[in-house]
């Protein structure tokens, strides 16, 4: 399992969004970062240049498209300096904190899910050249689609990634929450649950919630501006690419079909992506929740005891909910289910807007 960590972060710290597994930050990263990230900024800004709208294209939609390339571009960025300058130290405790989750966690899982994550990568990347690929043979002039398009499908498999490593790092800490809920639910379950070795297990719980908030902050504090970014795009990307669609239906353009499939894809893959990494945030604080649940059923289902067990039994729910974890895109908003409503929600209201824009320039 070993090999396969240090495998699956090489490539994260190659693409820049991850660190190293089994060290700390070098100064050839530190600089193999800065060379990346301006190679990046440059092309994609060369790239925007390049591009031509068509004549039916009103302002509003070309400020749309300018901001989501501005965007994209901030986001790969902010993703490979918060590593090595930005959120440093932070990604270290992160890093460590989640190889003492990974020893103590599940071997057998563990490597079923990096695989799971590592062939992720890999259909990943299959997907954006395929989209790539069609794109380019649709677009009367290859060489012009390279120019103006290939630096954005390169950033947008780092997106892809990210959300693969950060989908990978939430896997873990939820499987510690389970754990948790898992032990809690046996005390509940025991006919004689009031005993020695109970307060013994809600003792351990109780450390285990502490390492683990502060594992879920240092998460926060790593990637929450990412994160931030991250959704962001997507709800730009989303209202950019479903007005093309609609765009291409109204003036109904030579392979309108495959061109709206390609967009929809595109689209799907993207929210897919995103909608996941809100999801599995979500699914650590349900998890998280029926901890403080079952700390409640605890204390309903104890009898006889002495003023200081009720105390400790008190003291430990009010543990479990002070230490209650939270996911927050770089403080503007906390991350849970809400979030995808929110997204979808902001996109159909500008969709409708932009729609009548179209109506009132025709």
């Amino acid at each position: 399992m070993e090999k396969s960590l240090t495998l699956f972060f090489k490539i994260g710290s190659i693409l820049t969004i991850t660190p190293a597994y089994s060290k700390n930050t070098t100064r050839f990263q530190k600089f193999y970062t800065y060379v990346l990230v301006v190679f990046i900024t440059v092309a994609a800004t060369v790239s925007v240049k390049n591009r031509d709208y068509p004549s039916y294209c009103i302002y509003a939609k070309i400020a749309v498209n300018l901001l989501t390339d501005a965007n994209l571009i901030i986001c790969t960025s902010t993703l490979a300096l918060a590593v090595v300058v930005w959120r440093k130290d932070d990604w270290q405790k992160l890093m460590e904190n989640l190889k003492t989750m990974i020893s103590l966690g599940n071997k057998n899982k563990l490597e079923r899910n990096i695989k799971i994550h590592l062939i992720t990568l890999f259909v990943d990347f299959v997907m954006i050249v395929l989209i790539y690929i069609y794109w380019s043979a649709a677009y009367h002039g290859f060489m012009k689609y390279v120019t103006s398009y290939l630096v954005q499908y390169c950033q947008s498999y780092i997106l892809y990634c990210y959300t693969t490593f950060v989908g990978f790092i939430l896997n873990v800490i939820k499987s510690h929450y389970v754990y948790l809920n898992t032990i809690l639910q046996q005390e509940v379950m025991k006919p004689n649950n009031c005993s020695k070795r109970m307060f013994l297990t809600l003792t351990k719980t109780e450390r285990t919630m502490y390492y683990l908030k502060d594992t879920a902050d240092n998460f926060n504090n790593a990637t929450g501006w990412s994160t931030a970014l991250l959704i962001s795009y997507t709800s730009l990307y989303i209202l950019n690419n479903f007005d093309y669609i609609y765009q291409v239906s109204v003036n109904h353009e030579i392979g309108m079909g495959f061109h709206i499939i390609a967009e929809g894809f595109s689209v799907f893959l993207l929210f897919v992506r995103t909608s996941t990494v809100i999801i599995k945030c979500d699914l650590i604080l349900h998890e998280a929740e029926k901890i403080l649940d079952n700390s409640y059923i605890l204390r309903r289902n104890c009898y006889g005891l002495s003023d200081s067990e009720k105390n400790r039994l008190k003291e430990f729910s009010e543990s479990v909910l002070q230490n209650l974890p939270k996911f927050s895109a770089a403080r503007f908003f906390n991350i849970n289910r809400s979030t995808i409503l929110s997204m979808l929600a902001t996109d159909i209201t500008f969709l409708i807007i932009m729609i009548q824009f179209h109506g009132s320039a025709q």
